[in-house]
């Protein structure tokens, strides 16, 4: 018989498979907050880029890109999150 139908959860056929479910599970149980330490002006960006454990630079950088892009709908998702997102205590 399965593990599945054991009730063990589902067999992992690949380490890469595993390793994606390990990571959505850490992001699950971690919380977004606004950065103290990596912040420029509201620490959105660093807070986003601690939550996804990636540089804050690059989500910066893909910000101020999207930013550009939508003509200025960025500034207030910005000022909206700036907002909304809990600053880290």
């Amino acid at each position: 018989m399965e593990d599945s139908k054991r009730g063990r959860g589902p067999r992992f056929k690949s380490e890469q498979a595993h390793h994606i479910v390990n990571i959505i599970y850490k992001m699950v149980k971690k919380k977004l907050y606004r950065s103290k330490k990596e912040r420029m002006i509201g620490g959105v960006c660093g807070g986003i880029g601690e939550f996804l454990e990636i540089d804050p630079t690059v989500v910066r950088v893909i910000w101020a890109f999207l930013t550009i892009l939508s003509i200025g709908v960025g500034i207030i998702a910005y000022i909206l999150a700036w907002i909304i997102i809990p600053e880290k205590k």
